[in-house]
């Protein structure tokens, strides 16, 4: 992402496209919300899903799928979304500090 640039978090129905729920990102007008153990893409995720549940009264079924890009794919979010009931499916950078070991080629 880039500094000066306009951040828009959606959490969009795949097959037509229909916006459960838009949030801006406000950068760190957003810290004081943030829960301390959850990264900026991480609480994006969670407090989209924790939003769609207040605000429209609708709880997601339980094992839907979360498709996320590598800025929001985590190890973290995937443990915290499986507990949820939620499965993760998103690219991962290898070089991440919190990717997995995998053994060598």
């Amino acid at each position: 992402p880039k500094k000066r640039v306009l951040k828009i978090w959606c959490l969009n129905e795949s097959l037509t496209g229909y916006f459960y729920h838009i949030k801006p990102h406000r950068g760190r007008h957003e810290t004081a919300e943030r829960p301390p153990q959850y990264k900026v893409g991480e609480w994006a995720v969670v407090g989209l899903l924790l939003s769609v549940a207040a605000l429209i009264h609708v709880q997601l079924p339980k094992g839907t799928i979360l498709y996320t890009d590598r800025y929001l794919t985590t190890s973290t979010l995937a443990r915290v979304l499986y507990f949820m009931g939620f499965l993760l499916v998103g690219t991962w950078r290898r070089r991440r500090r919190t990717a997995p070991h995998s053994p060598p080629r």
